[in-house]
């Protein structure tokens, strides 16, 4: 086995790859986005991968894929609106909870990634009272989270600990 091919390498980076200017990466001249031959690359913007070939041609490998997440756990104070309590991860912007009416909450994301192609998920935590909890993208940029009660009735304080997750994918042109 070649040991020089034993592993797969992706370089990661904000923007399209380049192609340096110089052949020696140690020079000072190297950008973040430059790659070798061969050598594949991930834009994290889009979720793109690209390589480049022994003519020095740039191309796109893939029609992107992920390109934000975020994760994190919410919790909620009576009829307040939801707060981050600890956020895991977050590449789609920040975001703010407001409250719509009982039960109905609207976090807006500071981001230009279309919510509308995301897959979101949502677990009520350890709220001790039996509660039905929803996420979903309602418009570009917001997710709304509705908390229901046993009966069905939209209700207040039922997020306590609760995880939302959201993968945000860029769209796919299937032919």
């Amino acid at each position: 086995m070649c040991i020089e091919r034993a592993r797969l390498l992706i370089k990661r980076g904000n923007g399209k790859p380049t192609i340096p200017t110089s052949n020696d990466h140690t020079d000072g001249t190297w950008l973040t986005t430059d790659i070798y031959v061969g050598e594949q690359y991930l834009d994290l913007d889009t979720g793109v991968i690209y390589t480049r070939d022994a003519d020095d041609d740039i191309n796109q490998v893939s029609n992107g894929g992920l390109i934000g997440v975020y994760k994190a756990i919410i919790s909620q104070n009576g009829a307040n609106p939801p707060s981050e309590v600890r956020v895991a991860i977050n590449t789609i912007g920040d975001v703010t909870y407001s409250k719509v009416f009982d039960g109905l909450y609207d976090g807006v994301f500071d981001t230009d990634l279309d919510l509308g192609d995301s897959i979101i998920h949502i677990t009520d935590g350890s709220t001790p009272i039996a509660s039905l909890v929803q996420a979903y993208s309602s418009d570009t940029d917001t997710v709304t989270i509705q908390t229901r009660d046993i009966k069905g009735a939209r209700s207040d304080d039922k997020l306590n600990l609760a995880s939302i997750s959201i993968e945000v994918y860029a769209p796919q042109t299937i032919s």
